[in-house]
Order: C-alpha cells, then sequence, then structure tokens
C-alpha cells in the first residue's frame, strides 16, 4: 500500500527556514520580525507570494496571497494558526482576539495568572511552550520593523510598512504613563513621514524581492548608523527626564508638607528619573547636532 506524499513538510535550521507543499511541488520561504512572527513568504526565485502583518497579540491586520501556511503569527517558535480555534501553541490554545489562554495555566501558579498570556505584555514576552514565558530577543529594524528602538522603555513605536504610518504600543506601567506617551509620541512625530516614504518605497517593490531588501537595507542602514536613533532618542529622554523631575519634586514637596501621596508611584518616580537620566545623557553624548534626513523621498525612492 503506498504512503502517499505528504502534505506539507517543514525544514528547520537555527529558525524555521522553508515549507515544502508535497502536492503542489512547491516550496516557500520564511522571513520573521524579531518576535518570530512571519512577514513574508518567498518562492525559490526569491519573489514574496505572501504577506502577513498583526498586532502584538497576533490579531491578523493583512494578509496577501493564498500559500497554506500554519506558521504565521510567532510560527518561528511554533505557534500554529488554526482555522477557529485561534493558536496552537503545544500545552494550551490561544485566543487572539481576546489576548488570553483558553484552558487553564497546568502549573496553576497564581502570581501569572491561570489565563493571562506572556504577562500581559506580548511584546517583550512570548510563551511556547504554554507553560512559561520567555523574553522576546531585542528587537532588529526589518521590513515593517520600528524605524525608533522598543527595548529601552515599556512602550513602543513601530513603522509598520504595509500601514504606511507609526503604530505606537504600551506595557503595563501606570504610575508614569503620561510621561511614557509623550515619550513615545515625539517618536512618531519624528519618523511619521520617513515611515510613509519607506512604506511607499517597500510597496513600489512589489514582488521585486532584490528591490525589497535594497528598501529594508536602506532602512535599517538609517537606524543604525546615520545617528537618527541617538538624535530621536535623546530628544524624547530629555522630554522624559523633565517631566519625571517634575513629578519627583511635586511627590517630594507632598511628603514634606505632610499632605497624602502615592507612596508606590512616587518610589517608582525615582527610580524612573535615575533611568531616565542615564538614557538621555548616553544618546545625546552620542546624537549628531541636526535630524539625520530620511533615505526616502516622498515618492519612496531611495535617496542615497
Amino acid at each position: 500500500m503506498s504512503m502517499g506524499t505528504s502534505l506539507r513538510s517543514y525544514y528547520r535550521g537555527h529558525s524555521l527556514v522553508s515549507m515544502r507543499d508535497g502536492q503542489a511541488g512547491a516550496s516557500r520561504y520564511y522571513h520573521f520580525d524579531a518576535q518570530g512572527t512571519t512577514q513574508c513568504l518567498t518562492d525559490a526565485s526569491g519573489a514574496v507570494t505572501d504577506r502577513f502583518a498583526a498586532d502584538a497579540w497576533g490579531v491578523q491586520i493583512k494578509r496577501t496571497g493564498i500559500s497554506i501556511n500554519r506558521h504565521w503569527y510567532i510560527g518561528n517558535l511554533g505557534y500554529q494558526r488554526a482555522a477557529s480555534a485561534g493558536d496552537y501553541v503545544r500545552r494550551r490554545q490561544l485566543q487572539p482576539l481576546s489576548g488570553t489562554w483558553l484552558t487553564r495555566d497546568p502549573s496553576r501558579h497564581p502570581a501569572v495568572g491561570e489565563y493571562r498570556y506572556a504577562e500581559g505584555s506580548p511584546a517583550q514576552w512570548t510563551d511556547p511552550s504554554g507553560l512559561k514565558v520567555i523574553k522576546v530577543p531585542p528587537d532588529v529594524p526589518w521590513p515593517g520593523r520600528p524605524f525608533v528602538p522598543t527595548k529601552d522603555f515599556p512602550g513602543s513605536t513601530r513603522c509598520n510598512a504595509d500601514l504606511g504610518k507609526m503604530v505606537t504600543t504600551y506595557d503595563d506601567r501606570w504610575c508614569d504613563f503620561q510621561v511614557l506617551e509623550g515619550h513615545e509620541r515625539l517618536h512618531r512625530q519624528h519618523a511619521e513621514q520617513c515611515c510613509q516614504n519607506y512604506s511607499k518605497c517597500i510597496k513600489a517593490a512589489g514582488n521585486n524581492i532584490k528591490q525589497y531588501f535594497k528598501c529594508s537595507d536602506a532602512n535599517i542602514d538609517f537606524y543604525l548608523n546615520s545617528g537618527f536613533r541617538d538624535w530621536t532618542e535623546c530628544l524624547a529622554w530629555t522630554y522624559s527626564y523633565i517631566y519625571l523631575s517634575w513629578l519627583v519634586g511635586t511627590c517630594r514637596e507632598d511628603r514634606a508638607a505632610g499632605r497624602e501621596c502615592d507612596r508606590y508611584c512616587c518610589d517608582e518616580f525615582e527610580d524612573y528619573l535615575k533611568s531616565a537620566k542615564k538614557k538621555m545623557d548616553g544618546h545625546c553624548g552620542k546624537a549628531p547636532a541636526t535630524e539625520p534626513p530620511c533615505p526616502f523621498d516622498k515618492d519612496g525612492r531611495i535617496t542615497k
């Protein structure tokens, strides 16, 4: 009796590399972001066949192409998208729309929360076993990835190349949320137009994988080598330092006068202020005197 042809075979090296569709006789190659989510699939010639975009929880924002693939959201770590039951993650099922597990934590650890996913911060944590969270690797700019860093502060502002706009998410840090929001707002303002131009470059590349990666390389070079990161972080951390200085001063005045204050937040502000001062000095010491120019013009053409 014939065993038949396998539907799909997956090939993994250091990461998930490719998928072979046995019936169609075609291979697809994976391209992931820093979280491990599939950004696109390419064929043997390098042409982009499929694109996928999702928010940090895995909720699909955009999907193009018709390749049969289950490894979309954090597919590089083994998450598998099911037709109707969310994502299969080994010991449990994840529901992206609610951002929760569909079954209780097998460890029953009360500090974790029986249904809570990734400690409520999927931009920073993943849970490929369904039992224990692990840290997301340091963010690396890639097509659709951020112009500004996401690892220095519990908020992130990303350039979404598919949407052509800056998208900001926040983690749980309620004491100084206004400081955090102002910090990220400055990043959005600084990179919004360049993000739109970068998006045009990606869209104009279409299925031309060489041009696609030229856009990507220009973006990566801008982020890593032009001084833009230090320039925008210098301004944003200066804002944070000034605002936190005011909050700390208010807390100290309240305590000296015997007035009630949120003791937990006041203690947090003291720590945040020290961190902001260190970040401000570090970035401002390396920042160029003026804003580095965007490497894409208004039509998405690479300018250098």
